[in-house]
């Protein structure tokens, strides 16, 4: 956060992690300047560095239920859990016909 003198806190970075979902470890970590994008932008660079030989998944919020990022994972592989908004959503048939598991 930066202020100056009479002015109201500005945040100018952000902390990210990514979490491992079944034992709920942090898996990667990054700071970026805080911009109305920021999250998804970084959560796209650390979804890139999971790729290997499985499928994986990646579990996000509503805010991220966008076009672009949904797309850009289906584009490297991964498995997008997105929480749906109401109107709009950009998660499909391909994610939501098949039941959570435990």
């Amino acid at each position: 956060m930066s202020q100056r003198a009479g002015a109201e806190a500005k945040l100018c970075f952000m902390g990210h992690l990514l979490m491992e979902g079944r034992h709920g470890l942090a898996v990667h970590s990054r700071v970026s300047e805080a911009t109305g994008t920021a999250e998804r932008d970084t959560a796209l660079v650390m979804a890139e560095g999971l790729l290997g030989a499985r499928r994986v998944s990646l579990g996000a919020e509503k805010a991220y239920d966008t076009e672009d990022f949904v797309a850009t994972l289906r584009g490297l592989k991964v498995t997008p859990h997105v929480a749906q908004r109401k109107q709009h959503s950009a998660i499909d048939g391909r994610t939501t016909r098949h039941g959570a598991t435990p």
